[in-house]
C-alpha cells in the first residue's frame, strides 16, 4: 500500500466521498432522504441498546476495513480482515474497562502509524528534491533545494501529495527547466492529474512535451492548448496515450499542432484506435518523405 501521505490520502477519500454524495443527492434525493432516516433510526436504537460497546467496536472494525479497501481495492483480503475482526469482538466478554483499554491502545497505535509515515514521507520528499537540486550545477545547492521545497508546497487544489509534487519537480529539473518555470507547470500537472487520473510522471511527461512542442511563451497559452485537447471526442487519459505514441511527428515538425488535433479528432470519430492513429501518421508522412526523395 502506498503510504506517502496519510493526510493526503484521507483528504482524497473525503473529496471523492463529497463528490459522490453531491451527485447522489441531485439524482436520487428520495434515496438519500430514506438513507438518512434509516441511519437516524439505527442511531436511536444504538443509544438505547444494552450492547453499545460491542456495536461501537463493530463500527470501528467496519470503518477501518472500508478505509483499507478504498486504498487497496482487494475485496477478498479485506473481507477476511473484517470477519476476523468481528469474530474477535464477539469472542470477548466486553465491559467498559476493556473498551476503554482497547480505545486507548488503538489511538496510540494510530498515532505511531501517523508519526512513522510522516517521517517516511518527509524523508522521501527531501530525498527527491535533493536529487532535483543536484541537476542545477551552476547554482548553490542549498539555495536551490530551498526554492524547490517552496514550490513543492504550493498548491491551489491540494490533491497531489508533497511527494507526488516533488516527483514532478524532479522530472522537470532533470530536463534542465528553469526553476521559475517549474511552478506554473506544476499547477498544470496537478490539474491534468485530476482530470486524467494518470500517474504523476506520465502527466509530467505530457505537460513537458506539450510545452516543448507548442513553444508556449506563457502558462496561459499552455492552458488554452489543454482546453482544446479537453473538448476532443475522447477522455484526456485516452488522448495522452495517443499523444505518447504520435508526438514524434510533432517533435520532428512533420505536422503542425492545430492540424494534429484536428486529425486526431477526425480519426477518433471514425473509430481509429491509438495504434491505428500512429499507423495513419506514419504512413502519411513516410509517403511524403519518399516523394521528396
Amino acid at each position: 500500500m502506498d503510504k506517502n501521505s496519510i493526510s493526503g490520502s484521507f483528504a482524497n477519500v473525503l473529496r471523492h466521498l463529497f463528490i459522490f454524495i453531491s451527485r447522489l443527492t441531485k439524482e436520487f434525493p428520495s434515496f438519500v432522504l430514506a438513507t438518512l432516516l434509516s441511519f437516524s433510526c439505527v442511531i436511536m436504537l444504538l443509544i438505547n441498546s444494552q450492547q453499545l460497546t460491542i456495536i461501537v467496536l463493530c463500527f470501528v472494525v467496519t470503518f477501518v476495513s472500508l478505509m483499507i479497501y478504498f486504498k487497496t481495492d482487494k475485496f477478498a483480503e479485506i473481507s477476511l480482515t473484517f470477519i476476523l475482526g468481528i469474530f474477535a469482538i464477539f469472542s470477548i466478554t466486553w465491559d467498559s474497562q476493556k473498551a476503554i483499554i482497547f480505545g486507548v491502545f488503538y489511538i496510540i497505535f494510530m498515532w505511531f502509524v501517523f508519526i512513522i509515515n510522516s517521517i517516511k514521507s518527509g524523508s522521501r520528499h527531501n530525498l527527491i528534491l535533493t536529487q532535483a537540486s543536484s541537476s542545477y550545477h551552476n547554482e548553490e545547492q542549498n539555495e536551490t533545494l530551498s526554492r524547490l521545497k517552496k514550490i513543492s508546497m504550493l498548491s491551489d487544489i491540494g490533491i497531489l501529495s508533497p511527494c507526488e509534487r516533488a516527483e514532478s519537480i524532479r522530472y522537470f529539473a532533470f530536463r534542465k527547466m528553469e526553476i521559475d518555470t517549474i511552478a506554473p507547470l506544476l499547477k498544470l500537472v496537478e490539474t491534468v492529474s485530476i482530470i486524467s487520473s494518470l500517474p504523476i510522471l506520465k502527466v509530467s511527461d505530457f505537460v513537458y512535451s506539450l510545452y516543448v512542442i507548442t513553444d508556449s511563451e506563457t502558462f496561459e497559452t499552455l492552458e488554452l492548448y489543454i482546453d482544446q485537447i479537453v473538448i476532443l471526442p475522447c477522455s484526456l487519459a485516452e488522448f495522452i496515450n495517443i499523444f505518447e505514441k504520435t508526438k514524434i511527428f510533432l517533435l520532428q515538425e512533420r505536422v503542425e499542432f492545430p492540424y494534429y488535433l484536428e486529425t486526431i479528432s477526425k480519426l477518433i470519430k471514425e473509430g481509429f484506435s491509438s495504434d491505428n492513429i500512429y499507423d495513419h501518421f506514419d504512413s502519411k508522412y513516410l509517403k511524403a518523405r519518399n516523394n521528396q526523395s
